[in-house]
């Protein structure tokens, strides 16, 4: 007869393996909370339409994609949202939404699992992250290093190109950020012990091509990455092992189309090419004001601030556009979304530089038209800077250009022009006109240049927006054209407030309250 007190011990012995067993084969409580990878789809409440989590912290794949890791909060890098940001604060500010590729703001990512990949906790399903839209940019942190075992490469060699020390893939796309800054670009070249090369050449080749409104304004820079153009080598050397170079721009700024060429020892021929894209990013107007502030530049001239937001096209958003962004490029059946793309034009052209009709480039729109048809009068300055594209790429080039070269030259023009029209009068008689939110009146100049012709002005300015009528004679000239076109002898002024095209910039000009 069985015992019942041992036969009631093994049935408990018994029950006890079989729920120990069933925990085996269970999940643990972080393993059932979904990982997260490459491709996942994000939702916020201010976006237009489910975004893409790019992943860029790691190297560890999950079902052939790689982990999402807390290194992946990195702004619009890796939250990428198509269409405008709805946030509450735009109107608020009576602001346009603007893209939210351009405003994404990130706080850490909160929630997060429990598995550690290459020393970064992974996300779950669950894990959320907290966005304050803000214009903003971000670049990819660099990828933690473990250490592993390299296969050999003994027989063959190899090219790497990393950005902000982030090894990228071809065709891929790196930023002038919004400082100005060029992209931080580091080139590696490896070479077996094995491999018939035993040493290698390599350089940097930078080309931005762009057909303009007629041949002589067309763009075709091409520089060279070392060069012998400025004294140093014309290229790089490698040899059996890993070469490193951080590429010196040797202070220049340029974009378009990067190649790094791989070239035989003896220089006759090209082995191997890397091609990326340089694009821009642009600057925040806060940030473009305290530039002309800090330069003193607004305290001599009021209205360059506002003429820099007409030129670009930068109205009602929170950027100056020394580059192209924009959301959807043309109308009806061919509207479609703005990328960053090879070509750089129509729905490929964000982040090329700002192109207006006909030689117009960046915030200020820098025209050389007149000086490329005139080459041999052009003075040596406007030369060199018609030589030098750094005014198209870096918006603080863009602005001192305008204010050494451009300006000077319509202060001057408009000097003479004056001169000459008072030359016959003692005084004028009282004049105002409004153009826009300011009137411009027959008040003293508080523009240097113009302050010598104060005794010919009988009238005193109020408030900040009563300007002086000398002043809208630069402001014309500027665009095209004299605003003051006759003065009698008896002082009477004559206006003529449009250009050839039946357009008052000074009037546009007025409106802006920037």
């Amino acid at each position: 007869m069985e015992n019942q007190n041992t036969s009631a011990h093994d049935r408990k012995l018994s029950e006890k393996r079989a729920e120990k067993q069933k925990k085996a084969n269970e999940d643990s409580p972080s393993e059932k909370r979904e990982m997260v990878i490459h491709g996942a789809k994000l939702k916020c409440p201010y976006a237009q339409a489910p975004g893409e989590l790019k992943v860029t912290s790691n190297e560890i794949n999950l079902q052939d994609k790689l982990f999402a890791t807390e290194g992946d909060g990195n702004n619009m890098v890796n939250l990428q949202f198509k269409g405008t940001c709805g946030h509450p604060k735009w109107p608020a500010r009576n602001m346009s939404p603007p893209p939210c590729m351009s405003v994404i703001k990130l706080s850490p990512w909160q929630n997060l699992g429990s598995t550690i990949v290459q020393k970064q906790t992974v996300l779950v399903k669950e894990s959320f992250i907290f966005c304050d839209p803000t214009p903003n940019v971000a670049s990819a942190k660099p990828i933690p290093l473990e250490e592993r075992i390299l296969a050999a490469l003994d027989d063959v060699y190899t090219v790497s190109v990393f950005y902000n020390d982030v090894k990228i893939d071809p065709e891929s796309f790196v930023f002038i950020s919004p400082e100005p800054a060029m992209p931080k670009i580091r080139i590696e070249v490896y070479i077996g012990k094995d491999c018939i090369h035993k040493s290698l050449r390599f350089r940097l080749k930078t080309e931005f091509k762009f057909k303009a409104s007629a041949t002589l304004y067309d763009r075709n820079d091409i520089d060279y990455f070392p060069a012998k153009s400025d004294g140093g080598n014309a290229f790089m050397i490698a040899n059996i092992g890993k070469t490193k170079w951080d590429v010196d721009f040797r202070g220049l700024f340029r974009g378009g189309t990067a190649t790094v060429e791989i070239w035989n020892e003896a220089k006759t021929s090209i082995l191997s090419s890397f091609r990326f894209y340089i694009r821009g990013k642009n600057p925040t107007k806060e940030v473009v004001k305290k530039y002309f502030t800090d330069k003193g530049y607004l305290s001599k001239y009021w209205f360059i601030y506002k003429m820099a937001v007409s030129e670009s096209g930068s109205e009602g958003i929170p950027l100056m556009k020394q580059f192209w962004d924009p959301e959807f490029v043309g109308k009806g059946k061919n509207r479609k979304e703005a990328t960053y793309g090879p070509s750089g034009r129509n729905a490929e052209s964000k982040g090329i530089p700002n192109y207006g009709y006909p030689d117009g480039w960046g915030i200020c729109q820098i025209d050389f038209k007149y000086e490329k048809n005139n080459l041999s009068t052009t003075p040596a300055e406007s030369k060199k800077a018609i030589e030098n594209p750094d005014y198209i790429w870096n918006w603080k080039e863009n602005i001192a250009v305008k204010m050494n070269i451009k300006l000077p030259e319509k202060i001057k023009a408009a000097v003479n022009h004056i001169r000459r029209l008072l030359k016959n009068t003692k005084q004028l008689k009282s004049y105002s006109i409004e153009e826009g939110n300011l009137t411009y009146k027959t008040c003293p100049s508080t523009i240097p240049e113009l302050q010598q012709f104060s005794g010919y002005l009988p009238d005193t300015s109020t408030n900040q927006n009563e300007k002086s009528i000398l002043d809208a004679e630069i402001i014309k000239l500027y665009n095209g054209g004299h605003y003051i076109v006759g003065v009698s002898k008896h002082g009477t002024l004559s206006i003529d407030r449009k250009n050839s095209l039946d357009f008052n910039y000074n009037e546009r000009i007025g409106k802006i309250n920037e």
